[in-house]
């Protein structure tokens, strides 16, 4: 009589993950490479996503095919993977064990290497699992490989598994290294095209600046903010044309007093938004680039904090 003992959500660990993994991650890297106007930089953005992405899905594929299909039959251990299927004999079972800080809690079967599926397999266990103590299929399974002379399977440890060239703490370590560098990388690439659509920016063809007095945050509204129209053709022009000779600048752990998002309406196009921060330095206004809520670049300018002065703070003085 033949009984599945491995969980039935097997399949979804082993394909629907990564399934899953490999589309939400494709959707948002095309989603960002769509942001970047220049077609050279979104291939490379793309290629440098790909790299960080795939590496991810490796290894996920790797973690799972550990995880297997599991039928217990009077032969012994009816055992489907990816690609291979065989019948695993109690007598090639070297111990049994089941992890208690992984979720789900799979049953790990350590074999003594005669077998087409290597040093073991695992497998999420059927039916409820304890909170405390093993899944009732672990004493089971021992009580069917124990050995011939009748002592259990903790009698005889198992031989010590051999070497590997790869381990998994070394593969976490590398992919955080990767996805860091990746998400370095694509900060630069914003970076570069938010630099390269200043310098494009025609002073002619914005319409408005509109600025708020506060600092964005998630779930408010900008229409809760105090708002100052800029309208004037020369103002306009003003700031644009400081805003691309401002110095780069990226202070560290600043701390700033006073913050105002800026709105720049552009004809025909989507607006560019920036932060305007202020701090004890009376001469300069620190500006950040705004996507969404995240905020990236770092710029400093004279002339545009005594444009900001003049047409929102008007006669204030930073001590005010």
């Amino acid at each position: 009589m033949t009984r599945k003992i491995s969980s039935r959500w097997t399949s979804f660990y082993k394909i629907g993950v990564p399934c899953l993994y490999l589309i939400s991650t494709a959707t948002q890297g095309c989603a960002l490479a769509l942001r970047i106007p220049d077609l050279e930089k979104q291939v490379a953005f793309l290629v440098c996503i790909c790299v960080c992405y795939f590496t991810g899905l490796l290894f996920i594929l790797w973690f799972g095919r550990f995880y297997k299909h599991v039928t217990l039959s009077p032969e012994g251990l009816a055992v489907t993977g990816y690609f291979v299927s065989d019948v695993v004999p109690f007598s090639c079972i070297a111990d049994i064990k089941q992890s208690i800080w992984m979720a789900g809690r799979p049953v790990c079967v350590l074999l003594d290497g005669h077998n087409r599926f290597g040093g073991k397999i695992a497998f999420q266990p059927r039916g409820t699992r304890p909170m405390r103590g093993e899944h009732p299929i672990v004493a089971e399974l021992r009580q069917l490989a124990r050995h011939e002379d009748g002592s259990s399977l903790h009698a005889t440890p198992p031989p010590l598994p051999a070497t590997k060239p790869f381990s998994l703490k070394g593969i976490l370590a590398s992919l955080g290294v990767v996805v860091i560098l990746g998400m370095h990388i694509a900060d630069r690439f914003r970076e570069h095209a938010f630099d390269d659509r200043v310098a494009a920016l025609d002073p002619e063809r914005v319409t408005q600046i509109d600025v708020y007095r506060g600092q964005r945050y998630v779930g408010k509204s900008l229409d809760d903010y105090e708002k100052k129209e800029i309208r004037g053709p020369a103002e306009l022009r003003s700031f644009v044309e400081q805003l691309k000779v401002a110095d780069e600048y990226d202070p560290s752990h600043p701390e700033y007093y006073e913050h105002y998002v800026v709105l720049v309406l552009i004809e025909g196009e989507d607006r560019m938004e920036f932060g305007f921060c202020l701090s004890e330095n009376p001469q300069y206004v620190y500006i950040r680039c705004i996507k969404g809520f995240s905020a990236f670049g770092g710029l400093r300018s004279v002339p545009l904090r005594e444009w900001l002065d003049r047409n929102v703070r008007g006669a204030r003085t930073d001590g005010d």
